[in-house]
């Protein structure tokens, strides 16, 4: 019989990958990679990027980030979060009272603009 070698933890294989990169890279770090899978035009890497998003990968990958960077602890998260959740709230407050001015609420929504 042929000895097999012990299948590998999901740790071990990331270590692999992550040392791969370096020999391909030495410059290539863990930021870059994940920024250019995200916004890269390639067809491949597209595909890649866009299942991920399709099952919701990034959701989970947030809530992942969240928990082990120490969530309500991190100031820059959270300012990062707080910045972010305000885009949110203006646009939405935004077509909210433009929809508003059209009609008969005309009053009510010049005195919520933002």
């Amino acid at each position: 019989p042929v000895n097999r070698k012990s299948p590998q933890t999901l740790d071990q294989k990331i270590a692999v990958i992550l040392d791969y990169m370096h020999t391909v890279d030495n410059r290539l770090s863990l930021y870059k990679f994940i920024s250019e899978v995200f916004s890269s035009s390639h067809a491949s890497v597209k595909a890649s990027s866009g299942k991920f998003y399709s099952e919701n990968s990034h959701i989970k990958l947030m809530d992942l980030w969240w928990m082990q960077c120490g969530g309500m602890h991190d100031i820059n998260m959270k300012e990062w979060i707080m910045n972010q959740a305000a885009e949110i709230c203006a646009r939405e407050a935004s077509f909210l009272t433009n929809r508003a001015s059209e009609g008969p609420y005309f009053d009510v929504a010049k005195s919520l603009r933002l």
